[in-house]
């Protein structure tokens, strides 16, 4: 009499041997027990400590290769209950096809099938659905204890970079700020501010530990749990929510929204035009003496691989120039430019009104943002309530609390620049003055921000630039009033030689305001 043969199977996932007592050990000596007592010689024993979801276990993969390799040798495939082999009602019919093609029968000791009774087909069905039904409700009360814990402010799972899974005094799952939260926090103002590329700024904060991979980040950047809050999904009947944790938020709500707004716009203002706009500082303020259009620039590489650059015509003319040639020139026509001290009296007379104008306006501005913010303030309150209570919808709490918030930024924005008037004020005053006796040299040591915000308040129009000079350079009225050799100049001498001139209804020309906002806001800048 020819001996059957078998291989065993046991399968234990984590939480069922903590839970249930199951063990791969006890599994084992149960199925050798009985292989022994139906004189049935096992060829095999494989195991696997992995849920029984799906067959894509590294025990039963090699379980699979053997079989097939060894076929006409074995005669059954054992294991101890039929949710050891599968809970998963559809795969499972399907393997064990797989294994009676090969001659092989799939089999539980515990819960033994007479294939050859047509009967029994109806209690393979409930086996192999059971575990299926118990894997289903038990997937059913996780889901929902996570929804109850999330909807009570608490995050369940891994939390998010800067943050460590710990608990509370109630020992309930809490997450709490790491150190990588600073990390974090410094990520966004820096995406906030807007000035580098995200892939840049995502490398430099990696050296300093974030360790965030580049798929990862646009994640955590739109991840609102670091502003104390938690994303609760749609599930069944119940619609995708926002609620408010219980966990300390790393980011103020500002901060979070003003780098939605940057990862919206998918601004990139860092690029190869911007490099080189160092090099050709006057693109934007030229035109083309022959049609009027843009000047543009950009670089050429001699032969022996030294770059030069270049202004040219943007609407395809021969206009064309070497750009350090318009630049000499400039400094020339910059120079040019003279200051007149005999007005300088009469010129911090008009700034000074015009500040001290500006001061009380300030204080009146400062009080009225002060009970706007108190407003806004009451709405977001009244909004909150509303979401809580169910009397809006997501989509209308969203759009009005970003509305409010972005209000709130924009106020608190103008409260700080209201409380910070220049005590100094004469004193930067006279330094604005004494760079207008040397703009140029000012101008060459300037950053490429204030070359621009220099050019646009000393020029009105775009300059003309041909056969080495500039055709055009019509000042502003504030730089013809300060300088000498013009209308103005003569004007003002004329207005301080009249004693009886109230200056108080003397209005400033246009634009007054920006030239001096060059003349002494930057004054940082000159000394750095």
């Amino acid at each position: 009499m020819n001996v059957k043969t078998a291989i065993i199977y046991t399968r234990v996932s984590t939480d069922e041997q903590a839970n249930k007592c199951y063990s791969l050990a006890d599994q084992h000596d149960r199925l050798v027990s009985w292989c022994r007592s139906k004189g049935i010689r096992i060829m095999g024993h494989f195991r696997d400590d992995y849920s029984a979801k799906t067959f894509e276990r590294p025990g039963f993969k090699n379980l699979r290769s053997f079989c097939k390799k060894n076929k006409k040798e074995i005669n059954f495939l054992l294991f101890l209950k039929w949710d050891r082999f599968s809970r998963n009602t559809g795969e499972a019919y399907s393997v064990i096809k797989e294994f009676h093609n090969q001659g092989i029968e799939v089999n539980a000791i515990d819960q033994w099938m007479d294939f050859e009774n047509p009967d029994n087909k109806l209690m393979l069905a409930i086996y192999l659905a059971a575990p299926e039904v118990e894997n289903d409700k038990i997937s059913i009360r996780t889901k929902a204890g996570m929804r109850r814990a999330k909807k009570e402010g608490r995050w369940v799972g891994t939390p998010p970079l800067g943050y460590s899974a710990s608990r509370d005094e109630e020992d309930k799952p809490i997450a709490k700020p790491n150190k990588k939260a600073p990390i974090v926090k410094r990520l966004f103002e820096e995406i906030a501010k807007n000035e580098r590329p995200m892939e840049e700024i995502r490398i430099g904060m990696n050296r300093k530990g974030l360790n965030c991979g580049r798929a990862q980040i646009h994640n955590l950047l739109r991840n609102p749990f670091y502003i104390g809050r938690i994303h609760i999904g749609a599930w069944k009947d119940e619609k995708e929510t926002v609620v408010n944790g219980i966990h300390e938020p790393i980011i103020s709500v500002a901060l979070f929204y003003e780098v939605q707004d940057v990862l919206a716009s998918r601004s990139r203002p860092i690029t190869r035009n911007n490099i080189h706009n160092q090099e050709l500082p006057l693109r934007g303020f030229l035109k083309c003496s022959k049609c009027g259009s843009n000047i543009t620039g950009s670089r050429s590489r001699s032969q022996n691989g030294n770059y030069f650059y270049y202004y040219h015509c943007q609407n395809g003319c021969k206009e064309r120039f070497r750009a350090d040639i318009a630049h000499k020139k400039l400094s020339d026509l910059l120079d040019s430019i003279e200051f007149d001290d005999r007005i300088s009296n009469i010129y911090k007379s008009i700034l000074k009104e015009v500040y001290d104008r500006n001061v009380f306006q300030s204080k009146s501005r400062k009080i009225k943002v002060s009970e706007q913010i108190n407003t806004t303030n009451v709405k977001l309150e009244a909004l909150a309530e509303k979401w809580i209570e169910n009397e809006i919808e997501k989509e209308v709490y969203q759009r009005l609390e970003r509305k409010y918030l972005n209000r709130l930024v924009e106020l608190r924005e103008e409260q700080k620049n209201s409380t910070t008037q220049n005590s100094d004020f004469e004193n930067y005053l006279n330094y604005g003055l004494y760079l207008l006796k040397d703009i140029s040299s000012y101008y060459d040591s300037s950053t490429q921000s204030a070359k621009h915000k220099m050019l646009g308040s000393i020029f009105d129009k775009k300059l003309e630039f041909s056969k080495n000079r500039y055709r055009t350079a019509e000042l502003n009225e504030v730089i013809s009033w300060i300088t000498s050799n013009n209308k103005h100049s003569k004007a003002l001498k004329k207005r301080q030689a009249t004693k009886k001139d109230d200056l108080s209804n003397k209005a400033p020309p246009a634009r007054f305001e920006l030239a001096t906002y060059w003349l002494t806001a930057n004054r940082s800048n000159q000394l750095s």
